[in-house]
């Protein structure tokens, strides 16, 4: 019984540390298949460009994944992609960037959230105006139908 519960132990050690490894290895792969660029004023313009040789798919294009950092952790931001209660057409699930090209999105540097809801049962969507900070954009994409990664880049308000 010991000698199970050492073997054990050691596999799943082993484990861990390989998958570390491998995601030190796709995050510099990453920074060779897309790149990230931000410009500021009123709006903050993330210009995702695809510096492959490949076709780049980027997955829910209009869902906004941006996270502030507080407190030594990542804490995501509610960004509604559409009004509370509006009917709006369902986003894509996802885009084909081609080699060289890029895509735009912009955000007003709003959180966003449904609250309650008014006299004829639509919620009230709140907003607010977020605070200065450290920040990061994450974009989930795939070159060829491959298998889905997530690239981060921050970026400060």
């Amino acid at each position: 019984m010991k000698n199970t519960a050492i073997i054990l132990i050691f596999l799943l050690a082993g484990c861990t540390s390989k998958q570390h490894v491998a995601n030190n290895q796709n995050s510099e792969m990453n920074s060779k298949l897309i790149e990230i660029n931000i410009t500021q004023g009123e709006n903050l313009t993330f210009i995702i460009k695809n510096i492959s040789e490949e076709s780049v798919k980027i997955y829910q294009p209009e869902r906004l994944k941006i996270e502030k950092f507080v407190d030594g952790s990542w804490v995501k931001l509610r960004i509604l992609p559409c009004p509370c209660g509006a009917p709006c057409a369902r986003p894509p699930e996802f885009i084909d960037i081609p080699s060289g090209q890029s895509h735009y999105y912009s955000w007003n540097k709003n959180e966003s959230w449904c609250g309650d809801k008014n006299e004829s049962g639509i919620p009230e969507t709140k907003r607010m105006i977020v605070e200065s900070g450290k920040y990061r954009i994450g974009i989930l994409f795939s070159i060829e139908n491959g298998k889905q990664e997530l690239l981060y880049k921050e970026f400060k308000i």
